[in-house]
C-alpha cells in the first residue's frame, strides 16, 4: 500500500536533547539535534526500518465483516445537561431500544464470536445516558449475559454513565459489569457547574457513589473528566481528589472539544497548549499518587496497534431498530439515525436487514487521507468520524489534532529519560 507523502516520524527537541517517534516501526530515541535529524532521514527515504508493512485484510464471513464488538445505546435521553454537551440536540428523541432488536443483534454477535474464538465485547454508551431507561437497560445486560451463556461465548461488558443514580443502582451495576467509565468532572463546585442535573439536584454524589461501588466489587474503573476553559488550571487538584476521593484508577483527562450549539457563554474548551502543559503536570503527579493519568486515545496502547486504512465498522443498536456505524449521530435530533446506519431490525420477521455497500462507504469516509502517516494516526482515524457525524468539518493540525501530538511528545519525553536510548514502545 503506498502511503501519500508526509513524514513518517515525530521529531521535537526537548531541553538540550531531541526526541525521535517513528510510528511504523514503534521506536523512539532520544538523541542530540544531529542524530534525530539523520534517524529522520532513514525513516522518510523509507528504509527497513521504517518501511510500513502491508495491513492485514479485515477477514470477512458472507456477512462482510464479523461483529464481535457492539454498542448498545437504550436510549438517547438523559437526566443532566452538562454545558458542553455534543449530543444534545439527540436528546429529543424519546425512543427506547428494541429488546428484541438487541436480543436478535445478540444472537447473530455470538455465533460470530464463537467462530472467529472470541468474546463478545458490550459497550453501553450513548449520546445519551445508558442507564436512564433503567429497566431497557437491565433487561439489554441480561440478553448479553444469556446469549454468551446460551452460546458458550465470554462475555465482557462496559458502560460509560454519568452515574445519576441510586445506591441500589449502583451496587447492581458494580455486580454486573466488568469494566465502568464514570464522567465526574472533579470536586463538587466543578461537577455541578459543569455537568448539572435536569432537576437542578446536586449532580455530584451519584457518581461519586457509583465510582466507589465499582472500586470495593474489585472491577476496572476509569474516571472520565472533561477539561475547559475554566478548569484547565485545576486538573492537578481534580488528580489530588481522585487520588484521595476514589483510589489508585484510571484518569481521562478529555480536552473539550466545542459544537455549534454549545453557549460558548456557558464553555468553552481550554487553549491546546495550557491543556497539554497541565496534562503533563497532572502525569506526574499522578504517577507519584498512583493514579494512571491518560488521554482517552493517546496511548502507546492505540499508537501502536497497527495502521488499519479501513477502519473496522462499529456495530451499533441504537433507537428503537437502527444498526448504526457510530452511535452518536447528534445532528440528527430527534429522527431516527440515517447518516450512520446501514441497517435495520424488522420486528415482523425479526430478521435483521444490512446495507453492507453503504457500510463500506461510511468505512472509507471514516479514514481521513491527511491522517494517514501523522504520528498520532492510529488513534485518531478512529475519532475523525464520518461526514455528518458531528456538523463540523475536521481541521487537520486543529487545537484538537495538535492537543493529541502535545500529548504524546509528554508521554514519548517520559518514556525515554536518558540520551543516546533507543526504544521500542507499545509492544
Amino acid at each position: 500500500m503506498n502511503l501519500p507523502d508526509a513524514p513518517k516520524c515525530l521529531v521535537f527537541p526537548d531541553g538540550d536533547d531531541w526526541i525521535v517517534y517513528a510510528p511504523v516501526s514503534h521506536l523512539v530515541l532520544r538523541s542530540n539535534e544531529a542524530g534525530a535529524q539523520r534517524f529522520r532521514g532513514f525513516v522518510d527515504v523509507g528504509s527497513n526500518l521504517g518501511e510500513p508493512s502491508a495491513p492485514p485484510e479485515p477477514s470477512r464471513d458472507e456477512l462482510g465483516f464479523p461483529p464481535t464488538n457492539v454498542t448498545i445505546m437504550t436510549s438517547n435521553m438523559c437526566g443532566q445537561r452538562c454545558v458542553y454537551c455534543y449530543g444534545t440536540p439527540a436528546h429529543a428523541n424519546r425512543s427506547v431500544l428494541n429488546q428484541e432488536f438487541c436480543r436478535v443483534a445478540l444472537e447473530l454477535m455470538a455465533t460470530r464470536a464463537r467462530e472467529a474464538r472470541q468474546p463478545v465485547r458490550a459497550f453501553f454508551h450513548g449520546v445519551g445516558e445508558p442507564t436512564f431507561a433503567w429497566t431497557c437497560f437491565q433487561e439489554c445486560v441480561g440478553i448479553v449475559r444469556e446469549t454468551g451463556d446460551r452460546s458458550g461465548v465470554p462475555t465482557f461488558l462496559r458502560l460509560c454513565s454519568g452515574g445519576q443514580i441510586s445506591d441500589q443502582q449502583a451496587e447492581w451495576i458494580a455486580e454486573h459489569f466488568d469494566e465502568v467509565n464514570v464522567s465526574l468532572d472533579g470536586p463538587r463546585d466543578i461537577q455541578n457547574r459543569q455537568r448539572p442535573r435536569q432537576d437542578g439536584r446536586d449532580s455530584f454524589d451519584g457518581p461519586l457513589r457509583l465510582a466507589r461501588a465499582v472500586v470495593k466489587r474489585g472491577k476496572k474503573l476509569c474516571m472520565k473528566t472533561t477539561v475547559t476553559e475554566l478548569t484547565v488550571h485545576r486538573t492537578g487538584e481534580i488528580v489530588e481528589f481522585v487520588a484521595r476521593e476514589i483510589g489508585r484508577v484510571r484518569l481521562d483527562l478529555c480536552m473539550m472539544f466545542q459544537t455549534p450549539w454549545v453557549d460558548t457563554d456557558a464553555a468553552q474548551p481550554p487553549l491546546w497548549q495550557q491543556y497539554v502543559a497541565e496534562f503533563g503536570k497532572a502525569l506526574d503527579l499522578g504517577a507519584r499518587l498512583g493514579v494512571k493519568v491518560r488521554h482517552p486515545t493517546i496511548s502507546f496502547e492505540s499508537l501502536c496497534s497497527g495502521y488499519s486504512f479501513n477502519v473496522a465498522t462499529h456495530f451499533c443498536l441504537a433507537p428503537p431498530n437502527i444498526v448504526t456505524s457510530f452511535f452518536d449521530v447528534p445532528e440528527e435530533g430527534a429522527g431516527t439515525p440515517s447518516a450512520g446506519a446501514y441497517g435495520w431490525y424488522d420486528a415482523a420477521t425479526r430478521t435483521l436487514h444490512f446495507d453492507h455497500d453503504k457500510r463500506r462507504r461510511l468505512e472509507e469516509q471514516q479514514a481521513l487521507s491527511e491522517c494517514r502517516c501523522c504520528a498520532c494516526g492510529p488513534a485518531c482515524l478512529g475519532a475523525a468520524g464520518v461526514k455528518g457525524r458531528v456538523p463540523r468539518e475536521v481541521t487537520v493540525l486543529g487545537p484538537v489534532c495538535q492537543a493529541r501530538i502535545g500529548v504524546l511528545k509528554e508521554l514519548l519525553r517520559r518514556v525515554v529519560p536518558k540520551r543516546g536510548a533507543l526504544l521500542e514502545v507499545g509492544v
